[in-house]
């Protein structure tokens, strides 16, 4: 019969509980969790106190403090208004000793007997670190509280977390590992707030991944995560200018009146909120995300729906949302969520950081043809307000990157201050490794936004920039929106103009230029015929299958797998490819779904657009002051609608 049990004061061997933190109170907790599991579940009441727990052992490579092994079981406050905190002082000291994880779930054989397992009105705190040597390694993980499952087929199920705090983990406040149906409802997340990233790492050596909630390879499905609050960087630094202001309450509209001063790469906060790697039926809803470092809410499956959010950060690096598709993420379940890659950012308010949405695929040169790669949509829609950092280090800001996705809809927003409003390309990351299918836009639609720079030094660029034309013989229709370009040094649509090579490892080049030096290894496209070009007055040469190729010389890619090139004066050598023979654009000029089109500064608008687009006859860029005309000529095809 589940009974209810109180944790009580109790000082004998074997068995203490010190709600003064003083004495190490993991046995007491421990006996009080195996006393439920004897009853067949139950409730562990926790009265007011500080209760240190400290590692009784490695648990899946965890040092554990407090195991759960069975499941009907919750552990909750005693007084909601008073939370008790579950704390260690315990850090990182060498493999497997991973710093100590409070709570871990985990439960041999899983299935439904070990359901329902929940955390009410609690609170936790990691270790205060002094030193980057207790910060453990990247590739060691800790978690305060863990949820593990034995495999997909034996998952832990119905995990609810509600009005719970967590302060200063030292990688993530939770993590989740084969589970399904998840809820994290009202909690508050608190980073970084008794030592700065800064405080403990004088130089960039660690790069190890810090956020709230993550799951890796064993994935993680139907799960909520609302009405949150997250600090990615609670402590002030002397050089903040000034100190961020309390945050608002989480609800929309959210606009400040200026986005923040932007925080380079000198000082860190958590790198995101949520970065779930694989699984699928992801919600993220209603948060308020506050001083993310990079990547906020990361989801590398789907379907994933980012609604109603605030996302406010100073740090120039900022990304609201990343939808990754990882060919490797054919798990969990039997049917593989890589198959069902459906992303929404709607209704959110973004201020700060330098890119809102990012859909970035990789390469999936293994598959006989490109139609059957996972189909992969991104709906961005309905965003009240995209206000990026005007003093961001990145050539420009991005309000969406649209190369790994196959649609994308990009509908009535509302953007400030980005440098552009859309970019189909490939990533000029070092993340990425650039093939055949890299680029993978097929169809995309831009309706009914707004476009508006009217901030300070922002690194304009133009309003909406395709790289590429889009696969598959797709035509982007564009229509009914209001962009506003910085000066007539850019456009408001540009249509190609910059001839990338798809190669591995591509240098991180503003994409203005046009023939970035090569690496030392590369790859081509699968059969592309590439033409080495090394400037005037410089040496060097592409080999290719035992070959040397020198300066307009032509060599062909395999017409299967991937083919490496080296290059041998690798500052000098770039590469040159044949551009497709036109760009094609559908270009609202109707009564109903034409573009308003305005240059900053001037009193009028012109009905007309400036285009930029790509001439392949000459590999030449070219611009118009008006539409292109149809029939296609000069490498541009815009048809009206």
């Amino acid at each position: 019969m589940p009974m209810d049990r109180i944790l009580l004061p109790i000082d004998s061997p074997g068995n203490v509980v010190d709600p003064g933190g003083l004495k190490n109170s993991t046995s007491g907790v421990q006996v009080a969790i195996n006393q439920i599991k004897a009853a067949g579940g139950g409730r562990l009441i926790v009265p007011p106190g500080s209760y240190r727990l400290n590692s009784s052992g490695v648990v899946n490579n965890f040092q554990t403090a407090v195991k759960i092994d069975f499941g009907n079981v919750e552990i909750l406050a005693q007084n909601p208004n008073d939370s008790p905190l579950f704390f260690t002082d315990e850090t990182f000291t060498g493999p497997p000793g991973n710093a100590t994880t409070l709570f871990q779930f985990h439960i041999p054989g899983g299935g439904s007997a070990f359901s329902q397992l929940k955390l009410t009105n609690l609170k936790f705190r990691g270790p205060l670190l002094t030193s980057d040597t207790q910060f453990p390694p990247g590739d060691a993980d800790y978690a305060l509280v863990l949820f593990y499952g034995q495999a997909w087929n034996q998952r832990l199920s119905y995990i609810s977390v509600q009005n719970c705090q967590f302060t200063d983990p030292v990688r993530y406040a939770m993590a989740f590992e084969y589970v399904t149906t998840v809820s994290v409802v009202n909690c508050a997340f608190n980073m970084y707030s008794r030592y700065a990233y800064d405080d403990i790492f004088k130089t960039l050596g660690n790069q190890s991944i810090v956020v709230a909630l993550f799951s890796s390879v064993g994935g993680i499905d139907t799960a909520t995560v609302s009405d949150c609050q997250f600090n990615g960087r609670v402590k002030p630094v002397a050089t903040d200018n000034p100190p961020p202001p309390p945050p608002p309450p989480p609800q929309l509209p959210y606009n400040p009146a200026a986005p923040p001063t932007a925080e380079h790469n000198t000082r860190y906060g958590a790198d995101g909120f949520v970065f779930f790697q694989k699984g699928g039926n992801i919600s993220v809803l209603r948060n308020m995300i506050r001083r993310y470092y990079l990547e906020d809410v990361q989801t590398n499956a789907g379907p994933s729906y980012v609604t109603d959010n605030v996302f406010d950060t100073p740090f120039s690096q900022g990304v609201a949302y990343m939808a990754y598709a990882d060919t490797n993420n054919t798990t969990p379940g039997p049917t593989p969520y890589i198959l069902q890659r459906l992303y929404h950012f709607k209704r959110n308010t973004v201020n700060g950081g330098s890119l809102a949405v990012k859909f970035a695929g990789i390469s999936y040169p293994q598959l006989p043809t490109e139609n059957e790669a996972p189909q992969i949509t991104g709906v961005v829609e309905n965003n009240t307000s995209i206000r990026l950092n005007t003093q961001t280090y990145q050539p420009y800001t991005l309000g969406v990157f649209a190369g790994g996705a196959d649609s994308v809809t990009v509908k009535n927003n509302t953007f400030h201050d980005c440098g552009m409003m859309f970019h189909a390309a490939i990533d000029p990351g070092p993340e990425v490794d650039f093939v055949l299918t890299d680029f993978r836009c097929r169809e995309i639609l831009i309706e009914d936004n707004q476009f508006l720079q009217n901030g300070e030094n922002n690194k304009p660029y133009h309003c909406i920039f395709f790289q590429f034309p889009l696969r598959n013989n797709g035509v982007p229709q564009i229509g009914r929106n209001t962009l506003v370009r910085r000066s007539v040094n850019y456009a408001h649509i540009r249509l190609g103009g910059t001839n990338l090579p798809k190669k591995s490892k591509l240098p991180k080049t503003p994409p203005q230029q046009e023939y970035p030096p090569l690496p030392p290894v590369g790859q081509i496209e699968i059969g592309k015929t590439c033409k080495v070009y090394v400037p005037p007055g410089q040496t060097g040469h592409i080999t290719y299958g035992g070959v040397n190729y020198t300066n307009d010389a032509e060599f062909t890619g395999s017409p299967s797998g991937i083919s490496y090139f080296q290059t041998t004066g690798a500052a000098q050598v770039r590469l040159k490819t044949s551009a497709p023979s036109s760009y094609v654009a559908k270009i609202g000029t109707s009564a109903t779904n034409k573009n308003t089109y305005v240059t900053q500064g001037s009193s009028s608008t012109n009905p007309d657009n400036r285009f930029i687009y790509y001439e392949p006859s000459d590999n030449s860029v070219k611009e118009a002051n008006a539409m292109p005309p149809n029939p296609p000529q000069d490498g541009v095809s815009v048809q009206e609608y």
